[in-house]
């Protein structure tokens, strides 16, 4: 259990997140932020898949890191690596495309979307699987990271409030589709 739960599989996305970070600072006049998601503009939809990749400056990049690793071993820890690796992919594509769709026209960078699908995934798979484990993981999701739900609340001009609420609202949808395939999502 504790092997699968430190598994690479959590580590792949903030180590291709830190690559192009100091890639971007090696390089002097290299800027990346063009290929985030473009609201609206069939440029920006390759942001979609490249926008977790990109962020603003270390303090941006240190305060996703962190979350989405701890939340991506919670998530392994819940469902497997395999289904894993389907609610981010999945939860990336369907958080990035409502962006793209209903953000205001600010280009949207960074991996914060997909930290909300996480937490979305595991409260919304506690609550349909109702088994203990996920009840437990979901608890643990919340003491640690509750308090990213009170930005849903607030909105800041330099912060992508759709990126947050899709990502969330992708990560319950993902659990709805999980439970619907699996009858429950147990790993």
């Amino acid at each position: 259990m504790i092997k699968s739960l430190f598994s690479r599989d959590m580590l792949v996305i903030p180590a291709i997140m830190w690559i192009v970070f100091i890639i971007e600072i090696l390089i002097p006049g290299f800027n990346l932020n063009a290929w985030g998601i473009l609201p609206r503009e069939i440029s920006g939809l390759s942001g979609i898949a490249f926008s977790p990749f990109i962020h603003a400056n270390l303090n941006h990049l240190v305060s996703n890191t962190i979350p989405l690793i701890i939340l991506s071993a919670l998530v392994v820890l819940s469902i497997g690596r395999t289904r894993f690796w389907g609610v981010v992919v999945t939860g990336v594509a369907l958080s990035g495309s409502c962006v793209w769709l209903f953000a205001s026209k600010n280009i949207v960078i960074g991996a914060s979307g997909l930290v909300y699908v996480l937490i979305g995934f595991l409260f919304a798979d506690a609550y349909v699987s109702k088994t203990i484990k996920k009840a437990f993981i979901a608890l643990l999701s919340f003491m640690l990271y509750g308090g990213l739900l009170l930005s849903l609340l607030s909105y800041l001009p330099y912060i992508s409030w759709a990126g947050h609420f899709w990502g969330f609202m992708a990560g319950i949808a993902m659990a709805s589709v999980f439970k619907a395939q699996h009858g429950s999502s147990a790993a």
